[in-house]
C-alpha cells in the first residue's frame, strides 16, 4: 500500500504518493533501493508561475492565453 514514513514514526498512507523532489530524488532511491543517477539529455527544464495578466498583450504568448492553454 502507497504510504509515507515521517521522521516522527507516523506513518501516513494514501492512494498514491508522489515524490516530486527534484533529479537527486531521495523518493527515487526509496522505491529503487539503489542509486539512479540522471542521464543528461543536454535539455533543461525551467517551471514558473505568475500572474497570466502580465502576458495577456505579448505578441509570443497572448493568443495562448486567450485559448486557455
Amino acid at each position: 500500500r502507497p504510504s509515507v514514513l515521517l521522521s516522527g514514526g507516523e506513518e501516513v498512507v494514501a492512494d498514491v504518493v508522489v515524490a516530486a523532489d527534484g533529479v537527486k530524488s531521495a523518493g527515487r532511491l526509496a522505491v529503487l533501493g539503489h542509486e539512479d543517477a540522471p542521464i543528461h539529455s543536454g535539455y533543461a527544464c525551467w517551471r514558473a508561475y505568475s500572474k497570466s495578466a502580465i502576458f495577456k498583450d505579448d505578441p509570443l504568448v497572448g493568443d495562448l492565453l486567450k485559448q486557455g492553454m
